[in-house]
């Protein structure tokens, strides 16, 4: 195996980090009422924009101009993405909290 934690302990601490922040974002956009799926392996968490909405890109500008948050609209990494945003895990977990509780204020 390549990146094994027998080869290097680091990899299994990462693992623990990134799927510790996928289950926050999912488990609090899932209580905002998204209907998004757990990914398996990555880092990034990919879920549906809300109806009311154009575009991604639409509704992207709205969440940054009313909550601060940066979000990624998925029609930016093609045409399959469109109808989607994209949230990275690589940012620290309470920053992250901090953004899905802005996310989540949204829909309240």
């Amino acid at each position: 195996m390549a990146l094994g934690s027998d080869i290097d302990p680091e990899v299994d601490k990462m693992c623990e980090i990134y799927q510790r922040r996928r289950d926050l974002v999912c488990a609090a956009l899932a209580e905002a009422g998204v209907d998004v799926s757990v990914p398996k392996g990555t880092i990034y968490v990919w879920a549906p924009i809300p109806d009311g909405f154009e575009d991604a890109a639409s509704y992207c500008e709205f969440v940054l101009e009313k909550t601060g948050v940066v979000i990624s609209p998925g029609g930016a990494y093609g045409p399959s993405g469109e109808g989607f945003f994209r949230i990275s895990l690589t940012t620290p977990d309470d920053r992250l909290s901090e953004a899905v509780a802005r996310l989540s204020a949204l829909r309240s």
